[in-house]
């Protein structure tokens, strides 16, 4: 662990230490965007690294909360399988990708002098000879590769922790969504009831197969087909938003349509997801503020490197430097617009619940589920969200930010 903790943070600080003695001698203004063009990425796993390294206590308690919630409900549908699976092969593809143009490049050009770096650094005198530069050249590999995979670590378990709170929420507003579908099949008031008849319907254990078999008594017959295919129409809606890959004692508590136990589940298995979303927040705030910050960097000056390469004919290596640079973006581009819309989904899935659970039936629920419902809806009011570090929460509107940003600043940039 000493070593695995050591050695990682020692090739970024030393490149840290030639990026800023780089810009500190003022060297060209190609070399300086070259470099900008980079050096977020390296500020971005470098952050990666230390939460990874150093956040064992929140990674402890996060690994608990999940194993928690795991008891609430396991995803059994095959779709968002292959989501998070295409996510992260796609991710390993991409960076796979832009690792081998990235280390091609001093290969392709063919002048294996200084300045020909994968990441633009000044060495000091005593390391400026040709030695020194398979020796530095050497270095920036190991330093490329330990970037992508600790970047690649970070994003995918990002990626798969935001998925796991969306389907959370999903899975309670799917339940909420049953249970109201459920009462409206077994709330059958009458005018003339009694009230003995009116205690025994609330106390009555409901099942569902009873629900959709007992057919209401009514002196007109074409009344009575009417409320059954009625019914039926429900249960089919029923269907499908009734999860099936619950705890038993929940579906349960949903099928026998009761709603104090029902909601006094929901509320424990809401405050579980609320915990799950703060430890994501307190270990990925800074991570997730870093990696919008290089992308803003990374689009910025990777455009702006590719349009002053694209002017210069004559280099040798401009195409595969050019390539390098898009594959670059794209990766980063791609990694914001994940994050944008999953963050987004997590809102959107609460505010849904939030709407559920006030749509829901609540004068003929029992004094404590009308209790529940109501604290239910007060922890609901203020949807969960990602943020990073404070800042501002991860939502889709993030991704039109950024490239609202890049395009005003490259165009100041190019004038």
């Amino acid at each position: 662990m000493w070593a695995l903790r050591t050695v990682p943070m020692l090739f970024h600080l030393l490149t840290a230490l030639g990026a800023v003695n780089l810009l500190v001698h003022f060297p060209s203004k190609v070399r300086v965007v070259y470099g900008l063009a980079v050096y977020g990425f390296f500020v971005q796993t470098a952050v990666a690294l230390v939460v990874l390294l150093f956040g064992r206590s929140e990674l402890d308690t996060l690994e608990r909360q999940l194993e928690g919630l795991e008891k609430m409900a396991t995803c059994n549908s095959p779709v968002l399988h292959r989501k998070i699976l295409t996510r992260i092969a796609l991710f390993v593809t991409l960076a796979a990708i832009s690792c081998g143009l990235w280390i091609s490049f001093p290969l392709v050009v063919g002048e294996f002098t200084h300045g020909n770096y994968h990441i633009q650094v000044e060495l000091p005198l005593a390391l400026q000879t040709q030695t020194g530069y398979w020796y530095s050249l050497a270095f920036q590999v190991v330093t490329v590769v330990l970037g992508t995979i600790l970047a690649l670590t970070f994003d995918c378990c990002f990626f798969t922790w935001l998925n796991t709170v969306a389907f959370h929420l999903c899975t309670i507003r799917n339940m909420v969504q049953a249970l109201n579908s459920l009462q409206e099949l077994t709330d059958t008031p009458k005018v003339n009831s009694s009230p003995l008849m009116t205690i025994a319907a609330k106390t009555t254990s409901w099942s569902l197969s009873s629900v959709l078999d007992e057919k209401e008594e009514s002196p007109n017959q074409e009344l009575q087909d009417l409320q059954h295919n009625n019914r039926r129409e429900k249960q089919a809606n029923l269907d499908q938003l009734f999860v099936g890959n619950a705890s038993i004692e929940l579906e349960k508590a949903v099928e026998t349509c009761d709603s104090t136990e029902t909601l006094r589940l929901i509320d424990g298995y809401y405050s579980q997801i609320a915990s799950l979303a703060n430890s994501i927040n307190r270990l990925c705030g800074l991570p997730v503020l870093i990696t919008h910050a290089a992308t803003m960097t990374v689009v910025l000056f990777g455009v702006y490197a590719s349009i002053l390469l694209a002017s210069e004919p004559s280099k040798p290596g401009r195409g595969t430097q050019i390539t390098g640079f898009a594959v670059f973006i794209f990766m980063f581009v791609l990694r914001i617009i994940f994050v944008s819309f999953d963050g987004g989904e997590i809102t959107e899935n609460c505010e849904e619940l939030s709407a559920s659970l006030a749509a829901m039936e609540w004068l003929h629920l029992p004094p404590e589920a009308k209790q529940r419902r109501k604290a239910l809806l007060q922890k609901t009011a203020q949807p969960l969200c990602i943020s990073a570090a404070g800042v501002f929460n991860i939502n889709k509107i993030n991704v039109l930010n950024i490239f609202s940003f890049v395009l005003t600043y490259l165009v100041v940039m190019v004038q």
